[in-house]
């Protein structure tokens, strides 16, 4: 059922006021682009071309400067100042030019068509053939069988073995003679005597015995010179008595300190011991 179907005639149907409708519209249209109230179609396409010409910036092209030897530039029309374009152009690298001329315009496709020329150049030329591949694997095949018929043979091979169990042999029989002659040496035990026994030769019998009626001295020295504790004490004791310093086997001895060189192990006795009383005093006490 159209748009607009009415019965005006009993069962039948009509659309007689969507087509009244249709028919007022196109009137008014026809009315109307005669008049000055609607655009005509030249002003409509100026007004387009202004638009696209408003919206476009920048129109980069590929150019051949014929001049000099066929370079491809780009050509950089700028439309973004408002008044005339602005056209540079552009090598590869990017870098500013002045071409030479005259300059042809390239084809896009034209360039696609170079590039796969080029690319099946270098197919034929750098692939290498069958011929080349086969070459290739006889010379790879010859160096093959040369490896293999340099690898030591089965008999080579088993005399090296041989050799090996020889020198196992040899080992295990060093390893015998090394137990052998580790059964041969003395014990821990036998060690512990000896070293009982040279200890026992070391032992100054002597010193061992108790000794009775030592001889014990004291001496205070005042303000006197260079002089020293005879040899063959057992203790000596030095305690700076006066109020200056003095010096005792080449040390100075402040002022009320003491210094004593205790008895030595094994009953030894010091050798002789200087000193110096200079302008203090010197108690000095000898054991021996």
């Amino acid at each position: 059922m159209s748009k607009g179907n009415v019965n005006t005639y009993g069962n039948k149907k009509n659309n007689f006021p969507f087509q009244q409708s249709v028919l007022l519209l196109l009137d008014a249209l026809a009315t109307a682009s005669s008049s000055a109230g609607l655009a005509q179609e030249s002003t409509l396409i100026s007004v387009l071309n202004a638009i696209i010409t408003t919206q476009q910036d920048v129109e980069i092209l590929l150019v051949r400067d014929t001049g000099n030897g066929d370079v491809v530039l780009q050509q950089i029309t700028d439309y973004s100042g408002g008044g005339a374009p602005v056209v540079t152009y552009k090598d590869v690298n990017g870098s500013v030019v002045v071409p030479v001329g005259p300059l042809e315009y390239l084809d896009p496709a034209a360039v696609l068509n170079l590039i796969l020329a080029e690319l099946q150049t270098l197919n034929t030329v750098d692939f290498a053939t069958e011929t080349t591949l086969t070459s290739i694997s006889n010379i790879l095949g010859n160096t093959l069988d040369v490896l293999l018929s340099s690898r030591a043979s089965e008999a080579t091979l088993g005399v090296v073995n041989t050799n090996l169990g020889t020198i196992n042999t040899n080992v295990q029989l060093g390893n015998v003679v090394l137990s052998n002659l580790l059964t041969t040496l003395a014990t821990e035990a036998t060690l512990l005597d000896v070293e009982t026994a040279i200890d026992a030769v070391k032992l100054d019998t002597a010193k061992l015995t108790a000794v009775t009626g030592v001889a014990t001295s004291l001496l205070v020295v005042t303000g006197a010179g260079a002089a020293s504790v005879a040899a063959g004490k057992r203790t000596v004791s030095f305690f700076n008595s006066g109020n200056a310093d003095t010096t005792v086997n080449g040390t100075i001895l402040k002022a009320g300190i003491s210094i004593t060189y205790p008895e030595l192990a094994n009953r030894d006795v010091y050798a002789a011991i200087p000193y110096n009383a200079l302008t203090s005093e010197l108690t000095i006490t000898t054991v021996g």
